[in-house]
């Protein structure tokens, strides 16, 4: 089986696309916000967080390795998150590995906000924010959505709109990664 990487925005379907995967296929999943949170805790002096991860390149050599190390194994694994740039992830790419992007570009902010709240688990970070702040934040991951999409596209690369249907859409990623996996 190939790998798969499912990278993109924030709060845009790619954890539940990686468990849905994970419920149809023999994958270990590795999710980088857990290891960019646990960078967090754990080495607060290096600065890598939610805000920092995507544009730290020491943060990004170090998924990147770990990556590499982890497929030499016979298993198969799901890179899944929202800290890899467009251009980091091209060093990804192999006759071994598949990749897409998840955005929402093709929606408002304020039915964004809704289906945040609509998807969204206690542990999700966005659970606790306020309608004020979610809304701020629902800016914010369609402005990262666009510019993720416009990347994609100059470098030809699979992205994928989750602004609408979403289940759907997931499905159909499903079934169309049967064919390549």
């Amino acid at each position: 089986m190939k790998n798969i990487l499912i990278l993109g925005a924030s709060r845009c379907g790619k954890s539940t696309l990686s468990s849905l995967l994970l419920s149809k296929y023999p994958y270990q999943v590795i999710h980088i916000d857990q290891i960019r949170n646990t960078f967090t805790t754990v080495f607060p002096q290096l600065n890598i967080n939610s805000k920092t991860a995507r544009n730290n390149i020491e943060f990004q050599d170090f998924i990147f390795e770990y990556f590499k190390k982890c497929t030499k194994h016979r298993n198969s694994y799901i890179l899944e998150g929202c800290d890899i740039s467009v251009e980091n992830s091209l060093r990804y790419i192999s006759d071994n590995t598949l990749l897409l992007f998840l955005g929402s570009t093709n929606i408002s902010i304020e039915s964004f906000a809704k289906n945040i709240r609509l998807y969204d688990r206690t542990k999700d970070w966005t659970n606790n924010l306020t309608d004020e702040e979610l809304i701020e934040c629902s800016k914010n991951i369609i402005s990262q959505s666009k510019e993720i999409k416009e990347k994609c596209d100059l470098y030809h690369l699979t992205y994928v709109e989750t602004s609408h249907q979403r289940d759907i859409v997931l499905a159909q990623i499903i079934k169309n990664l049967k064919h390549q996996i």
